[in-house]
């Protein structure tokens, strides 16, 4: 599944280049959450103080220059954050990954793949294993296959949160977006959030927004300029502008692990 839309994505970015891609790539199928469901319309701003950057879905940007509103449920706390880098479009992925004659086969963008530890709590989720399962596997193919980042998952029932990387929960409701970024130890992801569709949309809401909020962990901004952006609020869009692809990179290298070496992540630990 993954390997599938690792291609698509490949073919996005060479029909960017102006190659013709009609027949080289089966197009992007839509898996859980098809085409997207529409944002929720209203509904009460998220806290205005505090140090929270964000939220994936929320209702008209303030003071947004730039870009279409968000569409979701509550306001984007950020401000309206601006594009800084100018909407820069076009996809990062390797043309060539898989195909180093020079050494064994990768499928890395770049190099070194950057590991950071995620525990995540799910003592008050409604998702099965198996559906975690899912949605923790799309995180990492969004993160791994553009930026060479991904995550070491630890599932826990507690609250009892990390000193290092990053700690997520999942519940049913978390007030009106469909998630928030406060602090490194202090994510919360909605089980079903509630997402508008993107060009080429990720195949689960929850890893979408999930990848979302870790964006804003790895120091990201809301990007309103393309429906198919991962930082756009509120879609199915999962791609990451090469501007946030530095600064993520540049932020995952002071938050990986120490141990560089190995070309991918482990599967996640469910913990007692």
């Amino acid at each position: 599944m993954l390997d599938r839309r690792l291609a698509t994505a490949i073919a996005t970015s060479l029909a960017a280049c102006g190659v013709d891609t009609e027949h080289a790539v089966p197009a992007f199928t839509v898996g859980h959450g098809g085409t997207g469901e529409a944002a929720t319309e209203g509904g009460s701003g998220e806290a205005s103080g505090g140090d929270e950057v964000g939220d994936d879905g929320g209702g008209e940007v303030g003071g947004e220059v730039g870009g279409p509103v968000d569409e979701g449920g509550s306001v984007d706390t950020g401000g309206g954050q601006v594009d800084e880098g100018g909407g820069v479009d076009g996809n990062p992925i390797d043309d060539d990954a898989g195909s180093d004659d020079d050494g064994p086969p990768t499928d890395l963008p770049y190099d070194p793949l950057y590991r950071i530890a995620v525990r995540v709590h799910v003592g008050e989720s409604t998702m099965s294993d198996d559906t975690l399962l899912d949605v923790l596997s799309e995180m990492n193919f969004i993160w791994r296959s553009q930026a060479a980042v991904c995550f070491e998952f630890e599932v826990v029932e507690h609250d009892t949160v990390m000193t290092d990387g990053f700690d997520m929960w999942f519940k049913p409701e978390i007030g009106a977006p469909n998630g928030y970024y406060t602090s490194d130890h202090d994510i919360a992801v909605r089980d079903v959030p509630n997402l508008s569709s993107a060009p080429n949309p990720a195949m689960n809401a929850a890893a979408r927004t999930a990848a979302h909020e870790l964006g804003h962990g790895l120091t990201l901004e809301h990007d309103q300029n393309s429906d198919d952006y991962l930082m756009r609020s509120g879609t199915y869009g999962w791609q990451l502008p090469q501007y946030q692809l530095d600064a993520s990179r540049n932020r995952a290298a002071v938050k990986a692990l120490a141990d560089t070496t190995l070309p991918d992540c482990d599967e996640p630990i469910f913990a007692d």
